[in-house]
């Protein structure tokens, strides 16, 4: 019986990484120009400066950490903007600076948490959108509060004053309880915003 010809496959060794595909640059750089764009807007809906976006894209782009003039050299942005929105990502821990020990140049590298980019997000809409309304408590509680009751006064005319503070006071129980659900997402992790999740489907 003729024998089987063994194969020249390779066998990989036990506990050894998997092979990670490569690209070549000339197939990543139209899709890490595309993403750039797309994110940049995906950030100005968010809130943020398109030139935040597009620093943000760029690092998020590049496996390593970059100085600020290859991210100047990246997205054409003045000094003075990349600092300033190199600065504010770190304060918003949306990325991190990098100290090479012997070396003075700062290297910043993105975070890679969606969990960290989320609360980014959310903190944004809730400076912009939810703190002006909560701001409205002060004058709300000044109306009268008539708690379900008729809002017309003793001689049988609507009060304008009474109309508003119905029409408010259930707005801003809302906006306390949405604000509520930000602050937990603050302070808890990814987990517990899944659990929360799983429990609103149990429920649907």
């Amino acid at each position: 019986m003729a024998k089987k010809k063994k194969g020249k496959k390779k066998e990989k060794k036990a506990g050894q990484a998997p092979e990670i595909p490569r690209m070549a640059e000339e197939e990543f750089a139209p899709i890490r120009e595309g993403f750039v764009q797309e994110w940049s807007k995906l950030m100005v809906g968010w809130g943020f400066p398109k030139a935040l976006g597009t620093v943000h894209a760029t690092l998020l782009a590049q496996a390593e950490p970059a100085s600020m003039s290859e991210v100047i050299e990246a997205t054409g942005l003045s000094q003075g903007t990349a600092h300033t929105m190199l600065k504010r990502l770190v304060a918003m821990r949306l990325a991190h600076e990098e100290h090479r020990h012997g070396s003075r140049l700062v290297r910043y590298i993105a975070e890679r948490d969606v969990w960290q980019v989320a609360l980014a997000a959310l903190k944004a809409r809730r400076e912009r959108e939810l703190e002006p309304l909560l701001a409205m408590r002060e004058w709300v509680e000044r109306l009268p509060d008539v708690d379900g009751q008729p809002v017309m006064n003793e001689d049988g005319v609507v009060d304008s004053a009474a109309v508003l503070g119905a029409t408010m006071r259930p707005v801003l129980r809302w906006a306390e309880q949405v604000d509520e659900l930000f602050k937990a997402f603050e302070v808890e992790d990814e987990r517990w915003w899944m659990r929360l999740v799983k429990r609103w489907k149990t429920r649907s």
